[in-house]
């Protein structure tokens, strides 16, 4: 009996370990899908830039979608944000704006068929249209201001912190709001740096442009390469960035395909000396910047291996020739 009993508590033992072990992995998928369905809703437009001059009421229209299968209430709130840094190129809240910001956001409204909310309910697969409206009255001061609209479940304002790329259980749009009329436009190139020497291709070149103007700026651009001859041999196209007011930012080519903001060449032979002229315009209107920089290309491995293809050739004609004189 001793024995039996030993083996029925190692049976229910064993059982009760199925069942634990069935119930953490249950509620671990749950909640993974959970998140999965919270997370399944998008946004369009991502980003509204919107220029204006007081007295102005704007509006622009706003869809939100719920791509899961079950109904979703968000709360919409208003957090400013300002540049992470160069490197990154994101945005981050900021929530030491709030004071500075609270007399435009009181203009600041979402509307749902005409009526101001601060909550939507999505039901499954359902796309609501809504409108964002600023009134901008006589009298406002030439300012910018930079903002997201946040749609999120659950939680409050003031558990929003961090990227503004991203927020947890929700989605936002961007809004870059310039209040003109604008002053100059103003800017420089903070970097604009490539190898000097290089044995292959792509080239990579790191370019940084900080905005010195009051407003935000949207830059444009592009990068020619010419060989030694004057002759160009290829044309590199930016990516159009928004730089916020007194911020810089890494540019990239449409091209690139690294995780940092990089200009690429990418041509894979080459040989001799480049030049890279860099021409950035801050706006449809100019100012227009530029710089130039120069590289030395010498393919080592091509070399290398078209020096041995040489030398075997050579020995083999010399070997050939050996022998058709002493059969002669």
């Amino acid at each position: 009996m001793k024995v039996q009993s030993s083996k029925l508590k190692v049976k229910n033992f064993n059982l009760k370990l199925k069942i634990f072990l069935f119930t953490i992995l249950f509620l671990i998928f749950n909640i993974g899908n959970a998140n999965a369905q919270e997370l399944s809703v998008s946004i369009d437009p991502p980003i509204f830039q919107i220029n204006a001059e007081a007295p102005a009421d704007v509006t622009a229209p706003l869809s939100v979608s719920n791509l899961s299968d079950q109904t979703i209430t968000y709360s919409i709130f208003l957090m400013p944000f300002r540049s992470s840094g160069a490197e990154e190129s994101e945005v981050e809240f900021d929530r030491s704006l709030l004071p500075e910001y609270e007399d435009i956001f009181k203009r600041v409204r979402i509307i749902d068929e005409g009526i101001p909310v601060t909550s939507v309910i999505l039901s499954p697969r359902e796309n609501k249209n809504l409108t964002l409206r600023i009134t901008l009255p006589e009298g406002e001061k030439p300012k910018d201001y930079y903002f997201s609209v946040l749609f999120v479940t659950g939680g409050t304002e003031n558990d929003l912190a961090g990227s503004a790329s991203l927020a947890r259980g929700g989605i936002g749009t961007n809004v870059l709001l310039s209040v003109g009329p604008k002053s100059e436009t103003k800017g420089s190139i903070r970097q604009f740096l490539g190898p000097k020497i290089v044995t292959k291709g792509p080239v990579e070149f790191i370019l940084s442009i900080f905005n010195e103007s009051a407003h935000y700026i949207t830059i444009d651009g592009h990068v020619v390469i010419k060989n030694m001859f004057g002759h160009k041999v290829g044309v590199i196209d930016l990516v159009p960035a928004n730089i916020l007011s007194l911020s810089e930012r890494m540019i990239e080519s449409e091209n690139n395909k690294n995780t940092l903001p990089r200009v690429v060449f990418d041509e894979g032979f080459l040989l001799g000396f480049y030049t890279a002229d860099l021409t950035v315009s801050l706006s449809e209107d100019g100012p227009i910047l530029t710089r130039t920089l120069t590289f030395f290309a010498f393919p080592i491995q091509a070399m290398l291996i078209l020096g041995a293809g040489s030398i075997v050739i050579i020995f083999m004609v010399s070997r050939v020739r050996r022998k058709r004189d002493q059969i002669s």
